[in-house]
């Protein structure tokens, strides 16, 4: 397994060997409320986030949900699988609400994309 490889669809080389593996994000960022309430960022390569619903707070804890999210050409979230790199928080509560609010996430339509793209949706939870 090499480390560099990145989320990009079709595999490639993303990032560089001396890099932090444990780097909470990468690239253009999206959309977010920074440190007040529950952030939603994104990256996906080329594309803008249409909707980014922040999801339901299921419990008393903080930190990071990382979602590898697969995008159709339409900006249509088809696929989400959430606690990939760069997740800070192991509830599965949290887990679970950060993929319903990726499924609901839309993007803009972009025929030249390919027909399936992946990238990411990063949810900062946050008491207040």
């Amino acid at each position: 397994d090499n480390p560099n490889q990145g989320v990009t669809f079709p595999g490639g080389n993303q990032g560089v060997p001396t890099g932090d593996p444990n780097a909470g994000t990468y690239g253009p960022g999206g959309s977010g409320s920074g440190n007040q309430g529950t952030g939603v960022s994104y990256s996906l390569s080329g594309r803008t986030a249409k909707a980014l619903p922040k999801p339901a707070y299921p419990g008393n804890d903080e930190g990071v949900v990382v979602v590898k999210v697969t995008v159709d050409k339409y900006g249509n979230v088809t696929a989400a699988e959430p606690g990939v790199r760069g997740t800070t928080i192991m509830d599965q509560r949290f887990w679970n609400e950060a993929r319903q609010a990726a499924l609901k996430s839309k993007f803009n339509l972009d025929e030249n994309a390919p027909a399936f793209q992946q990238g990411t949706i990063s949810y900062r939870f946050k008491l207040s």
